[in-house]
């Protein structure tokens, strides 16, 4: 009876020692990098931050001043590398506004068949025309790995990024 205590005990100490180690791995080599990198930008707020074994999930809310164009990108490149071998799915949290919304529903055809046939060159005029439409200014950027999307009304902005391949970091509507 007494061996079966000091069994019991010993895998439970076992056990609360490699849990911990392994949230605390998390904490000090993702989550706290993942924390450092985005204060250093301005304007970008983590709403969550979910590290898992296979797979880093981070919900961001962007401030309507920020550079989405021009700074997304370099800071997309640094939060896969501090996610490591890690899948990295960015939640971008786009404000609930009905024009943008729309202008967004509009847009998603013309990019997703730009993108699955390869016809890059269509999207800049894509974005134009949906803008146009819905009286959004806009600014658009295409790198070897995605699209990214801002439609602006007056204060109000809706950022998307779309992989042109799956097999990338994912960025998911809000």
């Amino acid at each position: 009876m007494r061996q079966a205590k000091v069994l019991v005990g010993s895998l439970l100490v076992t056990l609360v020692v490699l849990i911990g180690g392994f949230l605390a791995s998390q904490w000090w080599f993702v989550t706290k990098p993942i924390h450092q990198t985005l204060d250093q930008q301005s304007g970008l707020h983590p709403a969550r931050i979910n590290v898992m074994p296979t797979e880093v999930r981070l919900h961001l809310h962007i401030d309507p001043t920020y550079d989405f164009i021009q700074r997304y990108p370099r800071l997309l490149d640094k939060l896969e590398q501090t996610a490591g071998h890690r899948k990295l799915t960015v939640v971008l949290d786009n404000p609930r506004h009905p024009e943008l919304e729309q202008a967004w529903s509009d847009l998603q055809f013309a990019l997703r068949e730009a993108v699955a046939t390869k016809r890059y060159t269509l999207i800049p005029d894509a974005v134009k025309q949906v803008a146009q439409q819905h009286r959004l200014t806009y600014e658009v950027r295409i790198d070897e790995r995605f699209v990214y999307v801002e439609l602006q009304q007056s204060n109000r902005a809706w950022r998307q990024v779309v992989p042109l391949q799956t097999d990338r970091a994912e960025v998911l509507p809000s």
